[in-house]
């Protein structure tokens, strides 16, 4: 008896310790599998391939997530999926998401699952079904959902309007998101995204300084995020706004050579094809017609091996009007036959059209009028037959709308037939006692309203008589109002004509110093050149913001600030690129005497610390900051940075540049201090 007593406790004891063991071992599995949904999250972010890795170690242990974690999974598989456009397996983990959420009775994760669904079906270009989802999404809104979810329904939703044509929509989405960046950080990808849509749809409205501000700032979230492919996006978009706007056509090259660095990085096939592309735009422009054509045919190369059919027939074109325009009529031949053999084998029917008629232009250039007018009936033919065919799907598609309409408004006239005559019955009963009621009321109503008349009927003969009066002043005054308003128009017209030739002038003089100092390689030259360019940069930039703004008088110094530390900040020079800085400046507006020599100052003062405060500083940073001293009625101006202060490369370097900052602030009046205690402040003071 006591030998089986024996046997039953030890059989207790190493089941308890088995039990133990795998209740342990279970815990431990799920802090792993919660720790590779946190390293997916991370490679998501950074867009990397090692998210696969850790996706197939977590399906596997899957069940051994409570719902609240599988849902986590499952937004970080739908992110995965969204970036390798696997779409199939994105609705998939969407769905299993959506189950998860009503099972917990979640609407945070039922709101953000059903957004999900909409901008995958937006990714596939499905309009009404993306518009379903959203909307399904948005009746949910009424609860307290994450300004995280409702960030990324916003852009989502914005993406929707402006891929179907309705840009102001979008645009108000989007700006409407940008209420809830408080909650993100810096390096937070979406931000960046965010600024590139904004700016996208503002150039696409022709809208091109908002779409270039915007651009910068997404360049400079996305190297915080390290996005390599957002990055060379952003500088392409960048380089299309200075090409559309053809102006500075130079620095959109440097932004085009930084661009192909980063989408190679990030082996953006088709990125680096568009940037080929911009790239002979910039030579096309320039007359460069040989270094066009090289680009065409990389961008040609490129899109060979990405199977675009549709990128490889517009660029042929555009590398034939470009031996077009070099006179090399052979080799224009040559291309437009290409063209139509590659538009005719790939069965490219809306691209047809196009190509006849570069084929007709070509053969009246070299003087084959026959070959060209019949190129020309058929590019007429295929064009009229092609608007035949998109103008009958349209009407399909409005009949099959319309049918559905009619089918609902009859479903809702019965229901509401039903609803009617209910409410008919009693009505008629509360109609007889509201007749009684208001015949009574309108017999008290009209004695009234008679002895009132009687009253106005005097008042409004004297009014007649003084409104007569009053009116025969007031056409006097509005033709005196008309001529000055035209009178100042005139004015403002011609003073901003003055400020935009002033900076075009002003860039000449820059493009021909530049000019200058390629005749002699001396580093002495070069460096007064580079200072001059910078100096002239700064007044330039004044007439520029000066003749984009509503207000000819005044310029917004905290928009100057901005765009002059973008330009600086924005250079191929990895010191510079490493410069971080921080503006407060809101609400001061100087007139041109002020801004001008003020703007000279502080550009002079920023190289300074460039050039000899930041030598082998890791983590660069200015502060400027600009605010008024009520009492003394002035304003007070500092600029800071965080390098170390050396007196004898101060003394040696800064003396010219010291010299030109004292006189321009004897020119504005003021007074400027330097103070090199963690680093070096100056600190202006001028009246206003």
């Amino acid at each position: 008896m006591m030998r089986y007593r024996y046997i039953s406790c030890m059989i207790i004891f190493w089941t308890g310790i088995v039990c133990s063991q795998e209740r342990l071992d279970r815990n431990n599995i799920q802090d792993s599998v919660k720790y590779w949904v946190s390293k997916i999250e991370y490679y998501n972010n950074i867009q990397s391939d090692s998210s696969n890795f850790f996706i197939k170690k977590t399906i596997l242990h899957e069940k051994e997530l409570v719902l609240e974690d599988k849902h986590k999974l499952y937004q970080e598989l739908d992110r995965y999926y969204a970036i390798k456009d696997q779409h199939k397996k994105r609705r998939f983990v969407i769905e299993k998401g959506i189950g998860i959420a009503k099972k917990l009775d979640d609407p945070n994760l039922l709101f953000h699952s059903l957004s999900s669904l909409g901008s995958m079906y937006t990714s596939l270009r499905l309009k009404d079904s993306a518009l379903i989802f959203f909307n399904r999404a948005d009746s949910l809104l009424s609860n307290n959902i994450d300004p995280n979810y409702k960030f990324k329904h916003l852009v989502s939703k914005g993406l929707l309007y402006s891929r179907n044509g309705n840009l102001e929509k979008g645009l108000n989405n989007y700006l409407e998101a940008l209420n809830f960046i408080k909650e993100k950080k810096d390096s937070d990808p979406s931000l960046a995204l965010l600024y590139n849509n904004i700016g996208s749809t503002y150039f696409r409205l022709d809208k091109n300084n908002e779409a270039i501000d915007y651009f910068y700032k997404s360049y400079k979230y996305s190297k915080k995020s390290g996005q390599y492919k957002l990055i060379s996006m952003n500088l392409y978009n960048i380089s299309s706004v200075l090409i559309e706007l053809e102006d500075s056509l130079h620095i959109a090259k440097k932004r085009l050579k930084e661009a192909l660095v980063y989408a190679e990085k990030s082996k953006s096939d088709l990125l680096v094809a568009k940037i080929y592309n911009n790239n002979a735009v910039i030579y096309e422009y320039e007359k460069d017609y040989n270094s066009a054509i090289v680009n065409n045919k990389l961008a040609i190369e490129v899109y060979k091996s990405l199977d675009d059919l549709n990128s490889i027939s517009l660029t042929l074109q555009n590398l034939t009007l470009n031996y077009v325009s070099k006179r090399n009529l052979d080799r224009a031949n040559f291309y437009t036959d290409s063209v139509l053999k590659f538009v005719e084998s790939n069965s490219l029917v809306f691209e047809k059209p196009y190509a006849y008629e570069l084929k007709s232009s070509v053969d009246s250039i070299t003087g084959n009028y026959e070959s060209s007018l019949k190129y020309y009936k058929k590019y007429i033919f295929i064009r009229d037959s092609l608007n035949d065919i998109k103008n009958t799907d349209k009407l399909k598609v409005l009949q099959t709308k319309f049918a559905t309409l009619e089918k609902d408004k009859k479903i809702a006239s019965l229901k509401g037939l039903k609803q009617s005559n209910e409410i008919k019955l009693a009505q008629q009963k509360l109609e007889k006692y509201i007749l009684l009621a208001t015949i009574g009321m309108v017999l008290i109503i009209s004695f009234f309203v008679f002895v009132s008349y009687i009253e106005k009927r005097k008042m409004a003969v004297l009014l007649i008589d003084k409104g007569l009066e009053i009116n025969d002043k007031n056409q006097s005054l509005i033709a005196q109002s008309i001529s000055l308003e035209q009178t100042i128009r005139d004015k403002e017209t011609l003073l901003q004509e003055i400020y935009h030739r002033v900076k075009n002038n002003l860039q000449l003089v820059s493009s021909m110093l530049n000019l200058q100092a390629e005749k002699y390689d001396s580093e002495v030259i070069d460096g007064f050149v580079s200072c001059s360019q910078d100096r002239i940069l700064s007044v330039s930039l004044v007439h520029q913001i000066m003749y984009e703004g509503d207000n000819i008088e005044k310029i917004d110094f905290h928009k100057y600030l901005e765009r002059l530390m973008a330009m600086i900040v924005y250079s191929p020079d990895d010191k510079i690129s490493r410069l971080n800085y921080k503006i407060n400046a809101e609400g001061h507006f100087y007139g041109i005497d002020i801004a001008i020599p003020l703007g000279i100052i502080i550009n002079e003062l920023i190289h300074n610390s460039i050039n000899f405060a930041f030598i082998d500083k890791e983590d660069p940073e200015i502060i400027i900051k600009a605010e008024q001293i009520i009492d003394d009625k002035k304003v007070k101006i500092t600029i800071q940075d965080n390098g170390e202060f050396n007196q004898e490369i101060s003394n040696k370097s800064c003396s010219g540049k010291l010299q030109l900052v004292n006189i321009l602030i004897q020119q504005i009046k003021g007074t400027i201090l330097f103070n090199n205690i963690d680093g070096t402040e100056a600190t202006i003071e001028f009246a206003v």
